[in-house]
């Protein structure tokens, strides 16, 4: 009878699920499944679809495809039967089907019809209603979907916000779709995709997919003897699989072998189950005794972390030994983080276990967009900073920054001396214009990103400004089309740059607000110390 252990292991981004470590005797095969999710946690998904007018033919019959091919593959991993659905199609406004099981979700999707304009707020707002009503405890995912922008139903961001705080949310879009607006909705980072054809791919292979992983590795005593690369793994929609044999172990009654095995992720850790089966050639004595001392049956590593951050992942890793020699499974404490992200502390929680691991990031993700503003105050020296520039707009417009020497804007002439506010309208405008980072003026072509990198004084605060459809050189003393973080600066006395969150300023070009999208110009930021 083979002696069989679980190890539960809760992780998150850009890190090793850790490692389970086997003692065995002589030869061994083994198979490393990883599936898109546990089939024994409670999940419940939201499929948030846009049936707006510009969704009319192929691009909702392949919307409809695409949440059916999702459906489908939760099916077939056995997702499904623990599971719940809401079906939340939107237009003008927006209707909850909730809660569904995967067969009434499948008929709901194909029973949908086209209504009116487009209404992101609405449709948000039925999600988290939805999330209201289900049990706690369980996985919460969103798949949202449009082909354009929100044109009704005012500002959803904060509604985005709170949906993000309850769920993981994943935004799809296609055709005329808005990458700023959908950055909002996103957990993340949106998922853009030329037709609407190509969704149904992108949806199931956004439960796990060989793209998710970077390597496995198969170690003997700590040392790596196997590296098997994404393209040896067998997909499937019940998740990818490997199998593979290691010979020449050490064998004996009282030799060991210590086989591990690492996963390691190209980006974020996505939700995952990974199954690790080892069995041994031999079956050398029946003796129970050297059993050895009994494994603490489930190990757990529960992080501590930020609630802004997306949901945590889980592992399940079993193995099975047919040998009946000594049996140990270890839990080491390192884990591997190779890209910036968010602090985060572990603890392994079991009665059994005296260990206290830490998960503990290098690279801490840095704030310095503080309100409508660029905040360099804790730094000392030359700051080296790259700013990320989109563009999503017909004007050709010119962004830059300008010192200031407190959170109201205030500047000081140079010259005579004399203090101004942004409430001193032109003066202060052009002052403001005169002040500006020479070096520093961000441009771009419509519809395109580029990359642009400065260095500013550490120790300050710098303002942004937009110069709607021309430059410094075109102002020619006319200030009615250049727009500041403070509203009663700006001719028209409205809002006009917005942070938008993670180290980003959206900017809106149009006078008095235009259709308030801010994302005329996007621009996010990133700095190194000088």
């Amino acid at each position: 009878m083979p002696n069989s252990t679980e190890v539960n292991v809760i992780a998150r981004e850009n890190q090793n699920l850790g490692t389970a470590s086997l003692n065995l005797d002589d030869n061994a095969n083994y198979q490393i499944t990883l599936s898109p999710v546990n089939q024994n946690t409670q999940y419940n998904f939201a499929y948030i679809i846009d049936v707006s007018d510009s969704m009319s033919g192929e691009p909702l019959q392949a919307a409809k495809n695409a949440y059916i091919s999702l459906t489908n593959s939760l099916i077939d991993s056995g997702i499904a039967e623990v599971s719940q659905f809401a079906v939340i199609p939107f237009g003008s406004d927006a209707l909850l089907n909730a809660p569904l099981n995967a067969a009434q979700a499948i008929s709901t999707i194909e029973g949908l019809s086209l209504n009116g304009f487009t209404n992101f707020n609405a449709a948000l707002e039925k999600a988290n209603q939805f999330f209201s009503t289900v049990p706690p405890g369980a996985t919460n995912k969103v798949y949202f979907l449009s082909d354009g922008f929100s044109t009704t139903g005012g500002n959803f961001r904060n509604t985005a916000k709170a949906l993000q705080s309850v769920a993981d949310v994943q935004a799809y879009g296609f055709g005329a779709a808005n990458i700023q607006q959908l950055r909002i909705v996103d957990s993340d980072q949106p998922t853009i995709v030329a037709e609407a054809s190509e969704l149904a791919d992108e949806f199931v292979n956004s439960i796990l997919s060989r793209d998710d992983i970077s390597k496995i590795n198969i170690l003997l005593d700590g040392k790596i003897i196997q590296t098997i690369q994404p393209e040896e793994l067998k997909e499937s929609s019940a998740g990818l699989t490997f199998t593979g044999s290691i010979d020449g172990l050490n064998s004996g009654k009282d030799t060991q072998n210590k086989l591990s095995a690492e996963i390691v992720y190209t980006d974020k850790t996505p939700d995952t189950t990974v199954d690790l089966v080892v069995n041994s050639e031999t079956d050398q004595n029946n003796n129970q005794e050297n059993l050895g001392n009994p494994v603490p049956q489930t190990i757990q590593v529960v992080p501590k972390l930020d609630s802004e951050l997306p949901v945590l992942s889980v592992a399940d890793i079993s193995i099975e030994d047919d040998n009946t020699g000594t049996n140990i499974i270890e839990f080491p404490t390192t884990f591997e983080n190779n890209k910036p992200e968010y602090p985060k502390v572990a603890v392994i929680e079991n009665d059994n276990v005296e260990q206290t691991p830490q998960i503990v990031p290098q690279n801490a993700v840095q704030n310095i967009i503080d309100g409508n503003l660029l905040n360099l105050e804790s730094f000392t020296g030359n700051v080296a900073i790259t700013f990320a520039v989109d563009r999503e707009a017909l004007f050709d417009n010119t962004v830059g920054f300008y010192k200031i020497e407190d959170a109201q804007g205030t500047i000081t002439d140079p010259i005579t001396g004399n203090k101004l506010k942004p409430s001193d309208g032109k003066a202060y405008a052009e002052l403001a214009l005169k002040l500006h980072q020479p070096e520093l003026e961000l441009t771009v072509d419509n519809l395109s990103s580029t990359i642009i990198q400065d260095t500013l004084l550490g120790g300050y605060l710098y303002a942004p400004f937009m110069i709607a459809d021309g430059n410094l050189d075109t102002l020619k003393g006319d200030f009615s089309q250049v727009y500041f973080s403070f509203a009663q600066a700006n001719s028209d006395g409205v809002e006009h740059i917005r942070s938008l969150g993670n180290n980003s300023l959206g900017f809106e070009d149009l006078w008095k607000g235009g259709d308030n999208d801010f994302n005329d110009m996007v621009i996010r930021t990133e700095i190194t110390m000088v």
